[in-house]
């Protein structure tokens, strides 16, 4: 483990560099992903285009989460990629 900073700040360097893919190729509205991490990661989510898509976050767990899509109110089915980091 690396610290940055001194004591009274200890700030943590994460040198492991552990993140988690999840594809999604059949399209739905919800998906639950377990990615085993161990912790909160942060979420970006792309279509099959590659373009960034936004959705609802919630965290189940430090080891899974749920994206909700919404599109005008309603739920939209979407397929592509979670990458967690």
């Amino acid at each position: 483990m690396t610290w940055i900073g001194d004591q009274a700040t200890q700030l943590e360097l994460v040198t492991s560099n552990v993140t988690y893919t999840y594809p999604v190729t059949t399209a739905a509205d919800t998906w639950t992903i377990t990615h085993n991490l161990g912790r909160f990661p942060s979420v970006t989510v792309v279509d099959t285009a590659g373009s960034i898509m936004t959705g609802a976050v919630i965290y189940n767990s430090a080891n899974q989460l749920t994206v909700t899509f919404f599109s005008e109110g309603s739920a939209e089915a979407v397929s592509g990629k979670a990458y967690l980091n």
